[in-house]
């Protein structure tokens, strides 16, 4: 069984002296609020113009079963303009393995007992994780 509640989806464009260093600043901000899952991290340097394309979840565990995730994914062509692309998006998920007898038991008493309580923390903590991360945004685009 899975539940998952995507709780917000945003989307920036800023402009940024060097994209590469605010994307990586971003990516060592996010450390700080979850455990950081890379998943693509590629700087395309063929021809007259460079591209950057970082992909990166944000997560951060409250128990076997419950936790929240920000995706990130971040672009930009580094040319004159030197706009880097940036797409949040926040969701809190709970999975049980349901496997026999027991497990069904357990995801029955989890769901009546358990999941109101981790999922109120869940949204909370994505809450202040997005606040965090949108400051941060914000704190890049006024260097510029």
């Amino acid at each position: 069984m899975e539940i998952e509640d995507i709780l917000f989806s945003k989307s920036d464009a800023i402009d940024v002296s060097d994209p590469l260093s605010a994307s990586l600043m971003l990516l060592e901000k996010a450390s700080h609020i979850g455990e950081v899952v890379e998943k693509k991290n590629v700087l395309e340097t063929d021809g007259p113009g460079k591209r950057l394309k970082m992909e990166f979840d944000v997560v951060r565990r409250y128990d076997d079963y419950s936790q929240f995730r920000i995706n990130v994914s971040m672009s930009a062509e580094i040319d004159e303009k030197k706009t880097l692309e940036i797409d949040m998006e926040g969701s809190v998920t709970t999975k049980i393995e349901e496997e026999g007898f027991f497990s069904s038991v357990f995801a029955e008493f989890y769901l009546q007992g358990l999941y109101e309580r981790t999922t109120a923390l869940s949204k909370k903590g994505l809450e202040e994780a997005r606040k965090d991360m949108e400051s941060s945004i914000a704190a890049l685009a006024k260097r510029a």
